[in-house]
């Protein structure tokens, strides 16, 4: 993919390969491709004018893949023994699985697991990432750091079937490639226009992902990414805000210069990124009636509310969400919220300055 001259020349041989379908009719009882990624029929099947794609027909929905059911139904045994593991620790160990390794779906209803992560988890009896530890594309990855791409720009993003359709080789969406490869799903499909919301299935794909868009930021060094990540939950926990900074600024110093944008919306979804893989929920970009909420991190003892400025200062960030009165959404909420605000100094690279208050 990195070789166009050669992903052309491909292209062709592959093309002359499959037109000696063209006059088999009269042979062909059943006919049947599966792949990884799509070519538009008019490349590779541009003489099988008779095909007909089934990618996202709903009628085909749960052709790849395990319903819940199927599980339940098939392996009782296997779930009987993981839910005597996990006893007092999850209460459904069914919900759970889903959470890890349900969620694709063909047709933005009905979703599906992965056979492989289960398979494993079954065997293992370990929530774990079975089927991202296969290998991700390094082209992947290389597309993201060079065009980039946030996480802003692969969760919840919007395409159509037309897009994802399309693969051209000079001029790859990511998104509709993300679609094909399975790191994302069709959660939603609007029949009126034809929108198709695409995020991740579930949580061994999105942690997994993540994971890896911060090792390829931070130049790969793995061990260095995650030991901060293990010390950043600590502060969080703690509440050593000074701490928290810190190890996030080393992991901004560890990007290159070139790959950084001067843009908040770029230091935002970085931060995002970390906060995520911390294990903690965090919620970004919420809508309330007065504006919008740049991030939100719940933990089971607090409720955080950030605002994030860029060559301001936290003082105004503070004040923006105290006049927006973000937090009036969470006051019956039981835990104490705190408000964060955070400043992104972009020739410095860092955060140089933050205000933790107590309202």
């Amino acid at each position: 993919m990195d070789n166009i001259p050669q992903a052309n020349e491909n292209r062709e041989i592959l093309k002359s390969f499959y037109s000696i379908l063209k006059d088999a009719d009269n042979y062909i009882k059943f006919f049947f491709i599966t792949g990884v990624s799509k070519f538009s029929q008019v490349s590779i099947f541009a003489d099988l004018n008779n095909l007909v794609d089934i990618t996202i027909d709903e009628k085909y929905s749960q052709i790849v893949g395990w319903t819940k059911g199927e599980i339940e139904n098939n392996f009782p045994d296997y779930i009987n023994d993981v839910s005597k593991k996990y006893n007092g620790v999850f209460p459904d160990i069914m919900e759970e699985m889903e959470k890890w390794y349900d969620g694709y779906s063909w047709d933005g209803t009905t979703r599906v697991f992965n056979p492989v992560s289960v398979m494993n988890f079954l065997d293992k009896q370990l929530f774990r990432n079975y089927w991202f530890a296969t290998g991700t594309p390094t082209m992947l990855m290389d597309i993201i750091k060079n065009k980039k791409i946030t996480a802003f720009d692969i969760e919840n993003s919007y395409t159509s079937s037309s897009l994802l359709d399309k693969y051209d080789f000079a001029n790859i969406n990511l998104n509709s490639l993300l679609f094909q490869t399975g790191y994302l799903t069709i959660k939603k499909i609007d029949i009126r226009t034809g929108r198709i919301t695409l995020n991740y299935p579930n949580k061994e794909v999105e942690a997994s992902f993540s994971q890896n868009i911060i090792n390829v930021l931070t130049s790969g060094d793995v061990d260095l990414t995650q030991s901060l990540i293990y010390k950043i939950a600590d502060n969080f926990s703690d509440n050593t805000i000074d701490k928290f900074i810190n190890n996030i600024n080393i992991l901004f110093k560890n990007i290159p210069y070139s790959i950084i944008e001067d843009k908040e919306s770029y230091y935002h979804s970085l931060f995002y990124l970390m906060m995520k893989m911390t294990g903690y929920q965090i919620e970004a970009e919420i809508l309330e009636i007065d504006g919008r909420v740049d991030a939100v991190v719940k933990s089971e003892d607090n409720i955080c509310i950030i605002e994030f400025k860029i060559n301001q200062t936290a003082k105004k960030a503070i004040e923006q969400i105290k006049e927006k009165k973000y937090a009036l959404k969470y006051a019956d909420d039981k835990r104490p919220i705190t408000l964060l605000g955070i400043n992104f100094d972009t020739e410095k690279r860092t955060i140089d300055d933050y205000l933790l208050i107590f309202p």
